[in-house]
């Protein structure tokens, strides 16, 4: 979605009250990881994910196949715990996104 844009806003029945920290990626550029994304203050996710000492993460999200791909690898990289929730991702296409859960699976993420 394009920044600014409705489609780019929290959907109104999200209760945004518990969220502390957000992180946005692809703003006027191409990124696919989360981790290529960076908060309001600058930091990137590893760093702020880091500061408050997180140690596994949870992977959802579109495309399975790109982003998730991409997130999972970069926080098993980072020497996160990864689960990636299949039932809360979608893909592009049907044999790269089984292609991409069993990268990441092989990589050491756990499928749930």
């Amino acid at each position: 979605c394009v920044a600014g844009t409705d489609g780019a806003a929290f959907d109104p029945l999200l209760d945004t009250a518990a969220i502390t920290h957000e992180v946005r990626k692809g703003q006027g550029k191409p990124d696919y990881s989360a981790f290529q994304g960076i908060t309001d203050t600058g930091s990137r996710l590893g760093e702020l994910l880091g500061e408050l000492t997180i140690t596994e993460v949870e992977v959802v999200g579109i495309a399975t196949d790109h982003c998730v791909r991409a997130s999972a690898l970069d926080a098993l990289s980072a020497g996160l715990s990864v689960r990636v929730l299949t039932d809360l991702v979608a893909g592009v296409g049907d044999e790269s996104s089984r292609a991409a859960l069993a990268e990441v699976e092989k990589a050491g993420a756990e499928l749930v």
